[in-house]
């Protein structure tokens, strides 16, 4: 069980980079496009339902667990939507 401890491990990892990944992909794009631009959402859509799909994948898998999913799906559209107050302040 050890070996699938570390795999649902690395699973988190990678998924955490994932959406690092995303969200400098959100900074890069708000010096260059207004947030209310359909290019902007479309990106942010796309990549969006990606994770989403990896994450469903995930859990089908039994890596990772349905609320974990759930969690890190919320948490992360918690933080695009609180990147998205502070570019409209800023």
């Amino acid at each position: 069980m050890e070996n699938m401890r570390d795999l649902q491990d690395s699973v988190i990892e990678q998924l955490e980079h994932d959406i690092n990944k995303i969200m400098m992909l959100m900074e890069k794009m708000n010096g260059h496009l207004n947030q209310q631009d359909p290019l902007y959402e479309d990106l942010l859509n796309t990549q969006l339902f990606g994770l989403s799909r990896v994450v469903d994948f995930l859990v089908r898998l039994k890596l990772l667990s349905r609320i974990e999913g759930k969690s890190i799906m919320n948490n992360l559209e918690i933080t695009i939507s609180k990147s998205h107050e502070t570019f409209k302040v800023s």
